[in-house]
């Protein structure tokens, strides 16, 4: 090998190396963004007593717009992006036509996460969440939620989100879209009754819970025996 070519292959492993390890870099500055931003989201839920300052938001924002540039492709950034919106569009004295802004942003990185993470139901859960809160029930609620509770593991919290989104709603819904939440909370109940079981309460929607519990005595007499008769 003559010198020069040692030299240009020199160059170009040197060069993949460096760009390598700056990408590196990169998803590893943005994952602790995330991070932060997550403890920081915790924290605000633990004190639902002191919501969140404006100076707050617009930091956490901040934050995560940059690590939104660093790892574009990052679900969970997009999710946290998707959550602070919600934040700030559930404000005291938030504008209407803010409130639907903010709605429709967070919609748009809802869509963005599951584009990335098709496979993750808690994706399709938060999707159908948002659809519930700041859109219609159309035929994007109906394949997000078909989504996220065909898609495993069917896990709790996944459960609980999608019976959150669905009871309270549903006269608005079709029968066979209120079918498919009321399996998924009664999934939520054996899992766990007393989580799911208050979501269900809330929702005013037991009775017809109770009722797709069919071939379930002992969990049907354990939930229902209040509704029964």
């Amino acid at each position: 090998m003559s010198a020069v070519l040692r030299i240009l292959v020199c160059y170009l492993l040197a060069g993949g190396l460096f760009f390598l390890a700056w990408t590196c870099l990169k998803g590893f500055k943005a994952a602790v963004y995330s991070i932060q931003v997550g403890a920081v989201f915790n924290a605000w839920a633990a004190r639902p007593d002191k919501p969140p300052s404006d100076g707050e938001m617009k930091r956490v924002e901040r934050a995560l717009r940059e690590a939104s540039v660093l790892d574009p492709q990052s679900p969970v950034i997009h999710e946290h992006l998707s959550q602070l919106y919600v934040w700030q569009a559930t404000r005291d004295g938030v504008d209407s036509d803010v409130v639907a802004a903010l709605g429709a942003k967070s919609l748009a990185e809802a869509r963005r996460v599951v584009s990335l993470r098709p496979a993750w139901p808690m994706a399709w859960a938060r999707l159908l969440s948002l659809k519930a809160g700041f859109d219609l029930p159309d035929a994007e609620f109906s394949r997000s939620l078909e989504r996220a509770t065909t898609l495993g593991p069917w896990d709790l919290p996944t459960s609980k989100v999608v019976a959150a989104a669905v009871l309270p709603i549903w006269e608005e819904v079709s029968p066979e879209d209120r079918q498919i939440a009321a399996n998924a909370a009664v999934r939520g109940l054996r899992q766990d009754s007393k989580q799911m079981l208050p979501i269900v309460r809330e929702s005013g929607r037991l009775v017809e819970v109770c009722a797709a519990m069919a071939g379930q005595p002992e969990l049907h007499q354990r939930v229902c025996a209040d509704v029964i008769e």
